[in-house]
């Protein structure tokens, strides 16, 4: 990643206009742990490219994860707005009302992300939702989610199951597992 992220750099440099390769450079910060970096990217992206939603998905989740649910919400409804129906957006809403400890929000978004996860069903997708169920004290939709995100390919169970348990964190595991979030 870290060649990779300098080739960026470098081409960045030569075509700042490049609101994909803005996306991209956050992406790889994101993978990184570099949220404030990852977050700088993808609003670099915004602006040279206002009206993709995906963008403002990713923002949104990037600001979700150090915990500042304010942006997160603006961005990743935004996202919405714009059109982007994707189980990944509406999983990181769901993940967002968690956070802000609002049960009816986070389950509603949850039901929704169930939804758009049939159309294109994803072991990250099911594995969220199983965790966001488990939460809420929702045991059985959780077991449910659980299984599917197994049958498609979730990796490492054992660890999945520290998340499920509160042993650890959600977007630790997804990063060490998937080398993603």
């Amino acid at each position: 990643p870290d060649t990779t992220r300098l080739r960026l750099q470098q081409y960045l440099k030569q075509f700042p206009e490049n609101a994909d390769a803005w996306m991209l450079a956050g992406n790889l910060a994101y993978l990184q742990a570099d949220f404030n970096l990852a977050i700088t990217n993808y609003r670099n992206a915004i602006a040279r490219h206002p009206s993709q939603s995906l963008y403002y998905s990713a923002l949104g989740a990037a600001y979700n994860v150090p915990n500042q649910p304010d942006s997160a919400q603006k961005y990743l409804l935004k996202a919405i707005f714009l059109g982007d129906s994707s189980a990944y957006t509406y999983l990181n809403t769901a993940l967002l009302y968690i956070k802000v400890n609002d049960k009816a929000k986070s389950l509603a978004w949850a039901d929704s992300a169930a939804i758009r996860q049939e159309q294109t069903p994803s072991p990250l997708i099911s594995g969220g939702i199983s965790f966001i169920y488990t939460k809420w004290g929702e045991e059985e939709n959780s077991e449910k989610w659980l299984e599917k995100a197994v049958q498609l390919g979730l990796k490492d169970t054992f660890a999945f199951r520290q998340v499920l348990n509160g042993n650890k964190e959600l977007e630790v595991y997804y990063r060490e597992t998937y080398s993603i979030l």
